[in-house]
């Protein structure tokens, strides 16, 4: 819930794992990385860090779009370029909580 309405529960998404080879995070993309030694991966939205700066010594920021609902660099502060994963591209598609395949949330590009 933590990027809804963007993201929602179920849906299953597609990364650009290269694009970050070439060039830098940029305010408003939805990304996957890694948090934590366990390999959990999170989605968020990179964002300007309070002070106005894209980066904060060599830090990412970023945030749900559901801020109510999500646990981000308010809380646990930035992230390394290399924890990134990749930049979601795509919803593939989405299957609702009784393993149904929804049609109206196929093949939409994230923005």
């Amino acid at each position: 819930m933590s990027m809804y309405p963007t993201l929602k529960p179920g849906q299953f998404i597609v990364l650009d794992t290269w694009i970050y080879q070439d060039r830098a995070p940029q305010p408003d993309d939805v990304v996957v990385f890694q948090r934590g030694n366990k390999g959990l991966r999170l989605v968020k939205r990179v964002a300007l860090w309070p002070d106005g700066k894209l980066q904060h010594e060599g830090l990412w920021y970023v945030l749900g779009d559901n801020q109510g609902a999500s646990h981000d660099s308010r809380y646990f502060g930035g992230i390394h370029t290399e924890q990134l994963a990749g930049q979601v591209k795509l919803v593939l598609l989405t299957i609702d909580h009784q393993h149904q395949l929804l049609s109206d949330d196929t093949l939409r590009m994230v923005r």
